[in-house]
């Protein structure tokens, strides 16, 4: 049970890292193509 309780927050905690990764390049793109 603990265990699988580890291996679920820490899936959350990747899938948010991954967001907010893709979200920031995101807005990184918009940037640069609107400057551009």
């Amino acid at each position: 049970m603990k265990k699988n309780e580890f291996s679920t927050n820490f899936l959350c905690a990747f899938l948010d890292s991954l967001s907010f990764c893709c979200f920031t390049f995101s807005k990184d793109v918009e940037q640069s193509i609107f400057i551009g």
